[in-house]
């Protein structure tokens, strides 16, 4: 493995590990109590320092040190979740992700001084000026984390386990943490732990592949075996891990390390010290830590953490399993949906080619061709889950955008988030991150109310802004929703008609105002600011989820809010629909809108102020004919016998398609028509066949909008044509 490789497993983990930052500052805005949350961080820092360091990542290393300091003395108070100055930390670790992303792509690095100043200010006679101690060969401290903290009392005398364990490298790919098993054999009694790193080589001979750390725990319990047994067993596939008991004793030894210190350098064991030389050739000291119960409360000053959960071992242990995962690069990942999606078309064409030879439906062919449609599904959606993520990465960085908006503003506001492990293609994961960052400014900067309004209002001082996800309907809809003082209408509506935007004299409804701020060019701000004034978001926004086969709808009570949101596909490579043939032409219906199926006559459609319309079990529907509508015929030649599809748009609107028939329903990989031919009104993709034609993939909500007067976007006849300026 060369060292950019290495390097780039780096960053992997940089990511990974602000992720955990980000979670646990949101925690903390919910909860102050979750101390652990801080902890939690602290070691995330910690984390990115020591692997900074070893690849001489000088800027970086010496920022996180800064910011770890701050960490360091907040932690160990006696309410460290309600300390201000973990707002300047948040911030701070904003600017360490800037940092890393600058070492990563090897650009400028981020100016770092003024959070320097800032955090040296505000922590200023906590953290000494004095240099570290020289501790590369001394026991690093490790944290074990929140482990109850009891008086000392008389108890029976207790039996003393031996255990050694080698951890193997699949171990650690599987997600698993020594840690975890040293925490929960802490629960059961006294434990002191040593890690022997005599085999850990130079930086120069270190192979990334390779486990070489030995840990010796010795546990003194008066707990039965079967617990031990339970906790330890579960790794022995992945450990070398031998088990002895010794005879009971009275006391633990009384030089044991504090338990608060334990494990702080834990997750950067090849080193410690950032400023150290070059590692000597001899191998390092055994790191010995231990857990003990009593005397940790005299050393430091942290409150006693939460009494440990009343499970039994095996619940413990079960926990700590964790599936196991790989890293693969996504152009691997790309090319496995390309090849799938030729199969898929590969698939259609024999199908296609056996139905025209054989009709016996019944034939060892016709069997073995459903087998094979079947086995292509299952291993569709296989290769389609590889490239199914949550959406929770970019959810957090939105915390980000929060905080910096309301920096700007001199608004409070706090992200909920709702439904962030949805799942999605990653392709659109991707596509979200820049309209979600102008969704949240513009709630922040236009929605939320300063303090001083709210309060007025008897609103919170706090605004809230929630961020959610779920499937629905075969597709994802986000949402941004904003408890602020809604969207003025008499305002937007006065904006765009000094901007040309509406024709004097237009009658817009509630929805069509609210929709105006979709317009390009159009923004209501007073004055120009860094968030906005510049003509430029929510039309971009627009833009971003239609490139993305998506939808963008607003609902809005003055006074009450603003909410946002956007209707997604689930993946951009894949879709079931149904074929169907209108004046010879052959089109796609996308299974997901189609409510069910009709066949109908001439005489069955009927007229209604003008409209076709159809009574399906004594309701009238609006019946759109596809034909007439793309231009192929009249739309007073219909034939005399037609199928209809009722079809139901993300909205909730319905409507019926006439077609001339159904022609089945299939698997089909969607190619996009935008990059070729920009926006096609009415179609949302196109497919390849099986037969090789070329079909278009209708666009039912724009159909149903548009032909029923829906339209919720801005090309609708009420806005101009001209540019604004």
């Amino acid at each position: 493995m060369d060292l950019d490789t290495i390097k780039n497993t780096f960053f992997l983990e940089c990511a990974e590990q602000l992720a955990e930052v980000e979670q646990g500052f949101m925690t903390l805005q919910s909860d102050p109590e979750e101390v652990s949350c801080v902890h939690a961080i602290f070691r995330a820092i910690h984390s990115i320092k020591g692997g900074g360091g070893a690849f001489g990542f000088t800027e970086l290393v010496e920022f996180a040190h800064k910011v770890e300091n701050g960490l360091d003395v907040i932690r160990n108070e006696a309410d460290p979740g309600r300390d201000p100055r973990l707002d300047l930390i948040a911030s701070a670790c904003d600017r360490l992700s800037d940092v890393i992303a600058a070492t990563r792509d090897g650009t400028d690095i981020p100016d770092t001084s003024d959070f320097i100043s800032k955090l040296a200010e505000a922590f200023a006679g906590d953290i000494s000026d004095e240099p570290e101690p020289d501790i590369e060969f001394d026991a690093v401290p490790i944290e074990i984390g929140s482990l109850e903290i009891v008086e000392e009392i008389e108890a029976p005398a207790a039996t003393v386990h031996t255990i050694t364990i080698k951890p193997t490298l699949a171990f650690y790919q599987r997600g698993n943490d020594v840690q975890k098993l040293a925490r929960n054999l802490a629960e059961l009694g006294e434990l002191a732990v040593e890690t022997d790193s005599a085999n850990v080589p130079t930086l120069s001979g270190f192979d990334s592949s390779k486990s070489y750390l030995t840990f010796n725990l010795r546990l003194s319990s008066n707990a039965p075996d079967e617990e031990i047994t339970d906790i330890i067993e579960w790794c022995e596939g992945d450990c070398e891990i031998s088990h002895t008991t010794d005879a009971p004793v009275d006391e633990a030894p009384s030089d044991m390390p504090d338990l608060d210190d334990l494990l702080a350098g834990f997750e950067s064991a090849t080193g410690e010290d950032d400023e150290s030389e070059e590692p000597a050739a001899a191998a390092p000291a055994p790191l010995a830590l231990v857990a003990e119960d009593g005397a940790a409360e005299e050393a430091t000053q942290q409150p006693a953490a939460a009494k440990p959960a009343d499970h039994p071992a095996k619940e413990k242990a079960a926990a700590l399993k964790a599936s196991p995962t790989i890293r693969v690069e996504s152009e691997r990942v790309d090319r496995l949906i390309n090849l799938m999606g030729e199969a898929v078309i590969s698939q259609a064409m024999l199908a296609q080619s056996l139905s025209t030879e054989m009709d016996n439906r019944d034939s060892p062919s016709q069997n073995m061709l459903r087998e094979i449609e079947r086995l292509m599904r299952e291993i569709q959606e296989s290769v389609m889950a590889i490239r199914a993520q949550p959406v929770k990465p970019v959810f957090m960085r939105m915390s980000r955008i929060v905080r910096e908006a309301c920096s700007g503003t001199g608004k409070k506001a706090v992200l909920a988030l709702e439904g962030e492990n949805t799942e999605v293609d990653t392709t659109v994961i991707e596509g979200l991150s820049d309209p979600l960052t102008h969704m949240i400014r513009n709630a922040i900067d236009h929605g939320i109310e300063t303090p001083e309004d709210r309060l007025a209002k008897g609103k919170e001082e706090q605004g809230t802004i929630k961020l959610s996800a779920c499937h629905q309907s075969g597709r994802i809809v986000v949402s941004v929703e904003d408890d602020g003082a809604g969207l003025n209408r008499e305002r937007l509506l006065k904006k765009a008609l000094e901007k040309g935007i509406v024709e004097p004299g237009a009658e817009l409804s509630e929805s069509e105002i609210d929709n105006l701020i979709f317009a390009p060019g159009f923004s209501t701000a007073e004055q120009l600011t860094d968030l906005s004034g510049r003509g430029v978001g929510m039309d971009v926004v627009r833009q971003s989820i239609q490139a993305l086969g998506g939808r963008v709808s607003i609902s809005s009570t003055p006074g009450h809010g603003t909410q946002i949101r956007l209707s997604l596909p689930l993946t951009l490579a894949i879709l079931d629909g149904m074929v169907v043939r209108a004046a010879g032409e052959i089109f796609v219906v996308p299974l997901s809108s189609v409510l069910e199926t009709l066949s109908v006559t001439r005489e069955t459609v009927h007229d209604i102020g003008g409209k076709p319309v159809v009574k399906v079990r004594n309701t009238l529907i609006p019946v759109i004919d596809i034909s007439s509508r793309l231009g192929f015929r009249s739309a007073d030649d219909l034939p005399e016998k037609a199928t209809l599809l009722i079809v139901e748009s993300q909205s909730g609107a319905s409507a019926a398609l006439l077609v001339d028939e159904f022609d089945g329903q299939q698997q089909f990989v969607i190619k996009s028509l935008e990059t070729n031919f920009g926006r096609v009104s009415d179609v949302s993709a196109a497919t390849i066949l099986g037969t090789g034609r070329i079909a278009l993939i209708l666009d039912i909500d724009e159909i149903l909008e548009s032909a029923l007067g829906l339209r919720q976007n801005n090309s609708s006849l009420l806005v101009t044509e001209r540019a604004v300026a």
